[in-house]
């Protein structure tokens, strides 16, 4: 059944059928369609978010700032390039896409949980900050 499912699920995305009307029609799908259709959205908690927001260094003259506005993360990198404030879409609990590039961070908190690590993916490449505040 679940082959079938997704056979036609496959045909209709082929053909450019919407998405948002299948769950009326195939009640089996419900789980699969926001994966689809990417709405599934991941929901972090405020007190986990306030843990990343601060200031991050890459190296001596690159830093980036992580800001908490209406529960949601935004950040902003000036020294290089001046960029308007990107807003982090939950991807998980530590991995968010950059809404605006086709960039993700990550963030990691060790065991201790008085230090954290930015890890900005982008293209392949990463590159690693340290949080200062």
């Amino acid at each position: 059944m679940k082959k079938r499912i997704l056979k036609i699920l496959l045909l209709l995305l082929v053909a450019g059928i919407s998405f948002t009307v299948l769950p009326e029609v195939i009640p089996e799908i419900k789980e699969i369609v926001p994966i689809l259709n990417n709405d599934h959205k991941e929901k972090v908690p405020v007190n986990v978010l306030k843990t990343y927001a601060g200031t991050y260094v890459f190296n001596e003259t690159v830093k980036a700032k992580v800001t908490l506005k209406e529960d949601k993360l935004f950040v902003i990198q000036e020294e290089l390039v001046k960029q308007p404030l990107a807003e982090l879409e939950p991807v998980s609990k530590t991995k968010f896409k950059v809404k605006e590039l086709e960039a993700e961070i990550e963030f990691k908190v060790n065991e201790e949980k008085n230090s954290i690590v930015l890890t900005y993916i982008r293209y392949g490449q990463e590159m690693t900050a340290y949080k200062i505040d």
